[in-house]
């Protein structure tokens, strides 16, 4: 199993200008699975990736078990994807003007988009499709939030970031 301290993402775009990740799978079918992000994107500029998939987390901790994580990055994407039964769906984190499009979040654990609140500026996420499930909450009958903007540890609070469209069901 990985280590409790072990974040490590399976997939990461890391101080890189113009880069993609394509198509990349993270099924979490073996014995373990992961403990950090599916996919991350850190500290880049202009970079994305294109229909990525990650599936049941097996870590739902504070910062464990996340789908796509944008963090301290400026102008980058998410375009397509799918992240079914992760913490969060798609995260962003210090990031400036990152856009997720299209994308599909089922079943997750907390809110399926979530604007942490360490000063994300202009971020969004455009024509989601989310659909919640009570089975994983720890309150039977309880469904997550749709949405988060901000988080009672980080100070700095979202600006000017947003939701545009999109479909949400179950949701509270």
């Amino acid at each position: 199993a990985p280590g409790a301290d072990d974040f490590t993402p399976v997939y990461e775009v890391n101080y890189a200008v113009d880069c993609v990740l394509s198509g990349c799978n993270v099924p979490n079918t073996d014995l373990f699975g992961t403990r950090g992000d599916s996919f991350r994107i850190f500290r880049s500029f202009n970079s994305g990736a294109e229909n990525c998939i990650a599936r049941r987390s097996r870590y739902f901790g504070a910062g464990e078990g996340y789908g796509m994580m944008f963090a301290h990055s400026t102008n980058c994407w998410a375009r397509g994807g799918s992240f079914d039964a992760m913490r969060h769906g798609v995260v962003f984190q210090g990031s400036t003007n990152c856009t997720a499009t299209d994308v599909y979040v089922d079943y997750p654990r907390q809110a399926p988009l979530d604007f942490h609140g360490a000063n994300e500026i202009g971020c969004r996420v455009v024509n989601p499709t989310c659909t919640a499930s009570t089975s994983h909450e720890t309150v039977a009958g309880v469904a997550p939030v749709g949405i988060a903007f901000g988080n009672p540890t980080n100070l700095a609070g979202s600006h000017k970031c947003g939701v545009i469209g999109g479909r949400f069901s179950g949701f509270k």
